[in-house]
Parts: C-alpha cells; sequence; structure tokens
C-alpha cells in the first residue's frame, strides 16, 4: 500500500519550510539594505558637515585677518601667524600671512578636533572699481596740466593745479581733493618687505615657496620652455622663459626675458634686476622687476596680473648698451591690458626725471602708475596716475606739466582692477591653490 497522504503532506510542510526561509532571507537582505543605505547617508551627512565646517573655517580665517589688517595696517609689511579657535578645542584654524610680491598670501590650516590636515593657500590683492578712478591724475601738489597738440583727454581730471589747454582737448570734470589724489599711489611697504626677504633666500640658496618642486640653476642662462608646473626656479644669471605655458610656477632670476607665446596662470615672476617683455604673452599672476622693466612689441595680456617695478637704481643702466637711465618702466609698441606700476624707490633728483615712458605705438587698456615723472605717447583706455608728466621740446629741453602724443579715453565699463596690497582697500583673491 502506499501512503500518497503523508507524502503529500511532507511536501507541503517542506513547501511551507523554502517559502518562509525565502522570506527571512528577502527580510534580511532589505533590513541590510536600509542599514547601508543609512550608514552611507550618515556617511555623507558627516562629511557634508565636515566640508561645511572647513569652508566655515577658511571664511572666517579671512574675516579674522582683514579685521587685524583694519586694526593694524603695519601688518601688511609683516609676517605673522596665529591659532584661533571658534569652538575651543574642537575647530578652529592657524592662519600664516606674508608679503607675496605685490600681494599678500594667506595659508589657513583647519583644526577639527586636533589637526585636520587640511590647507588652502589664497592669494589676496587689493582691487578697485574703475568708475571710482579719473582718466588722469597728478599727484604733485600745485602741478598745472597742458594739453597740448594730440593730448586728448575723456574722462576726469584729479590734480590740484590748473588745466589749460594748447591743442589737445578734455572732456570731463575736474576735482581738486590732494588727499584722495595722494591716495591713488599704492603703499610700498609690501613689496619692499618682499625683496627684502627674497634677498635673504637669494643669498641663503632657500626656496620662497616650499610647497613647490625646486630646482636650482647656477648657469650663466636658465631656459625654461614646453610646459611647466608646481615648480619654483632659481637662476643665478638669466631666466629666458620662451614658448612655454606655465602653471603654480615660481622663477626668481637676476634678469628675466620672456619671449614668443607665453602662456602663464598663478605665476610669480621675479627680476633683481631687469625685466625684458616681448612676443605674445597672457599673464595671471605678477611679473616684478627690482630696477627696471622694458615691454617692446607684440601683446601682454594682464587681465588678472600685474607689471610692478621697484626702481632700485644701477649705475649701469638698465639694459646692455642702452643709453637711458636706470631704473625706468619702458612700453614700446605693445598692445597690452592690466596693470603697470612703478613704485619709485629711485625718484630721481627732480620731478623732470623720467621713470615711465611709452611710445607713439602703445595701445593699452588699464591702469598705469608711476610715482616718478613720466612721458607718455600712445593710447590708454583708462587711468593714468603719476607724479607729473615730461614733455620735451624740439631742443630736447624737458618740460614739466606738458602732455602731447597722448589719447586717454576712461573706460565706462564698469569693473573692479586688481591693485597692488593696501590694507585700506577691499581685499580681491585673486589666486586660490
Amino acid at each position: 500500500m502506499v501512503d500518497c497522504g503523508g507524502t503529500l503532506v511532507r511536501e507541503r510542510r517542506g513547501m511551507a519550510l523554502a517559502f518562509v526561509l525565502g522570506f527571512l532571507l528577502l527580510i534580511g537582505i532589505l533590513v541590510s539594505t536600509v542599514m547601508l543605505l543609512t550608514r552611507q547617508a550618515d556617511q555623507i551627512s558627516l562629511r557634508d558637515h565636515r566640508d561645511t565646517q572647513v569652508e566655515l573655517a577658511f571664511q572666517s580665517a579671512m574675516s579674522y585677518c582683514r579685521a587685524r589688517w583694519a586694526k593694524d595696517s603695519l601688518l601688511d609689511a609683516e609676517t605673522w601667524s596665529e591659532i584661533v579657535w571658534v569652538d575651543p578645542g574642537r575647530v578652529g584654524y592657524k592662519v600664516q600671512v606674508k608679503p607675496w610680491g605685490a600681494w599678500i598670501r594667506v595659508t589657513t590650516r583647519v583644526l577639527l578636533r586636533g589637526d585636520s590636515g587640511v590647507s588652502r593657500t589664497v592669494d589676496v590683492a587689493g582691487s578697485r572699481r574703475n568708475d571710482s578712478l579719473p582718466a588722469l591724475a597728478l599727484v604733485s601738489g600745485g602741478q598745472d596740466l597742458e594739453l597740448r597738440r594730440q593730448a586728448n583727454l575723456v574722462g576726469d581730471f584729479w590734480g590740484t593745479g590748473q588745466l589749460r589747454m594748447t591743442g589737445g582737448a578734455h572732456r570731463g570734470a575736474v576735482m581738486r581733493d590732494p588727499f584722495k589724489i595722494a591716495r591713488l599711489l599704492p603703499p610700498t611697504r609690501s613689496i619692499d618687505a618682499w625683496w627684502a626677504s627674497t634677498n635673504q633666500a637669494w643669498n641663503a640658496k632657500t626656496a620662497l615657496d616650499t610647497s613647490l618642486e625646486w630646482q636650482l640653476d647656477t648657469s650663466g642662462v636658465c631656459r625654461i620652455t614646453g610646459s611647466v608646473r608646481d615648480r619654483e626656479i632659481r637662476c643665478a644669471g638669466r631666466a629666458r622663459i620662451e614658448n612655454v605655458d606655465l602653471d603654480n610656477v615660481v622663477v626668481l632670476a637676476n634678469r628675466l626675458d620672456l619671449a614668443g607665446k607665453v602662456r602663464a596662470r598663478h605665476v610669480l615672476l621675479a627680476a633683481r634686476q631687469v625685466a625684458i617683455v616681448r612676443g605674445d604673452i597672457v599673464l595671471d599672476g605678477q611679473i616684478l622687476a627690482k630696477d627696471s622693466a622694458v615691454v617692446s612689441g607684440g601683446s601682454l595680456d594682464m587681465q588678472k596680473g600685474i607689471l610692478m617695478v621697484s626702481g632700485f637704481a644701477r649705475p649701469t643702466g638698465f639694459a646692455d648698451g642702452d643709453s637711458l637711465s636706470a631704473s625706468i618702466v619702458r612700453l614700446d609698441g605693445v598692445k597690452g591690458r592690466g596693470l603697470v606700476v612703478y613704485t619709485g624707490a629711485h625718484a630721481g633728483r627732480s620731478v623732470r626725471d623720467v621713470h615711465f615712458q611709452t611710445d607713439s605705438l602703445v595701445d593699452w587698456s588699464g591702469v598705469w602708475i608711476s610715482a616718478g615723472g613720466a612721458r607718455l605717447r600712445g593710447k590708454l583706455a583708462g587711468t593714468f596716475v603719476g607724479n607729473t608728466v615730461v614733455w620735451n621740446d624740439p631742443q630736447g629741453i624737458p618740460w614739466e606739466g606738458r602732455l602731447e602724443g597722448l589719447e586717454i579715453r576712461h573706460s565706462t565699463h564698469r569693473q573692479v582692477l586688481t591693485w597692488p596690497w593696501d590694507p585700506h582697500l577691499e581685499p580681491l583673491c585673486v589666486a586660490i591653490k
């Protein structure tokens, strides 16, 4: 006899057991999935919270620096550091500040229950809006301005002297406020302090930026070509920078020669003597010269950059075979834009001594600043600020306060301009690492 009923019961019990086990397995998978998703959400939330704390710490550090600068403007020439706790022992930051060329470098390290290992370096400049500037300003007290032939000034004139037209033309307002005019010349404490620290690094053969790969070249000519990034290059002689793509690079040499096609981002290029610039240059960063600079032909685009010459004169002149005096900025036949500054460390014995010179082929958009005398020709869409302008008559005799052969047209497009560091101006972040 075959027991069909018992077999059927056992089969049904097996099927029920398999169903229960499958259901429990499914429940386990669902519970594990929910727990995993919850854990991932917690991790994402924790990471977002940490990222928020880090970002707020960076913002707090910059606010703290602004407050320190506003309280004590002498800190712009000092290297200083401080630890600030937002939540004592739990959340804070260490901030280190030092002059960095014409700007200021701020390095912030976030402290979260100790050292988070997260840091950020920001290069900070001053900033001005172009609509807060005149077309032309003369800083020397009582300096008259005579607009001679082919001298056209479209925009406001700031000066304490008289404005006369003897062949030229002016369309705009005249403002006479000696204090406001004098504030247009940037302070030099920060750049002077940076050059002093650079001299120490030069003599000790140490790096200016220890976060970069270090390269020392003691040959007469150091050639920089191709593609270079994240490096500091020290050249004991002349650095020839030609047909190159630079990114996050520092170059310090006795002399700089830029030529060919150069694309440079987040750079500091400094010459202890002379900088010679020619070719097709697009620069985001700084070109600094301790003595003199010549920009000859081609194009120089410094929309996010600065060319700054301190003007520590050398008795042999600023270029081999050149009869002009040392301590000068000279723009010859160049088309460009950006900020060019002569700080006037060697301003000469007389306001007639020329330390800033352009020729009739120059076509520039931006701002020129000269703490010495200037002989200007060509076209400028923007602003010139200087001690005085000088014109030479046919006999070569210099006449101060006379302008001929220059067209200045103040830009009507509102924009924020990168300025040399000035603690009284609104800080402007120009580079982040």
